[in-house]
Formats: C-alpha cells, sequence, structure tokens
C-alpha cells in the first residue's frame, strides 16, 4: 500500500493556522483522488484527531494513541491484547487509537 504522509508541522498547527487545515484538506483529497491512504504524523492532541477523522485522514500516529516503546515494550503490549479477554482488548485499542473498536 503507498501511503502519503502529513508532516507533524502541519498537524502541529491545524488549531490555529488556516493555512495548515487548508493545506492537509488538500493533501487528503489529492491522495484518496489517486487511490493513495494517508497518514498523519505527531497526532497529540483529541482536537488534531477528531479534525483528521472528520475530514477522511485513514490513518495516525503520535503520542495522544501511545508513546514511542521499545521494541520489548511493544511486543508485551500486543501479547497483552492478544491474550486479554475481549474488554481488555477493547482498552487497549482505545487507549492506542482513542476509538471504539
Amino acid at each position: 500500500m503507498t501511503v502519503v504522509k502529513i508532516d507533524h508541522e502541519l498537524v502541529a498547527h491545524l488549531h490555529d493556522d488556516p493555512a495548515a487545515r487548508d493545506v492537509t484538506l488538500a493533501i487528503i483529497a489529492m491522495a484518496h483522488r489517486r487511490g493513495l491512504a494517508v497518514i498523519a504524523e505527531c497526532v497529540e492532541t483529541p482536537a488534531q484527531r477528531d479534525f483528521l477523522v472528520e475530514n477522511g485522514c485513514d490513518y495516525a500516529q503520535g503520542y495522544w494513541f501511545h508513546p514511542p516503546l521499545p521494541l520489548p515494550g511493544l511486543a508485551s503490549l500486543l501479547a497483552d491484547a492478544r491474550m486479554a479477554p475481549c474488554q481488555g482488548q477493547q482498552a487497549v485499542v482505545q487507549r492506542m487509537f482513542g476509538v471504539q473498536p
């Protein structure tokens, strides 16, 4: 899958810069028109996440979802999600992605 990434500088200014919002919307529209997925980097607030979700951004990464982890920590988190009962899996998904599974 080919992915277009929205730079952290645009994401950081979504709340205070109309130009950042306009460029972000244009990136999403152009990528989707070409059949490409879009990922936003450095999402740190619910407002950033909400704007991106409402405007069709496909994926996001950043501290809002989870801080960076070393490989053993990531492996442990994924193992916990796989082994946890359904409610535990939902909590991990909600914590990492800010959404209900």
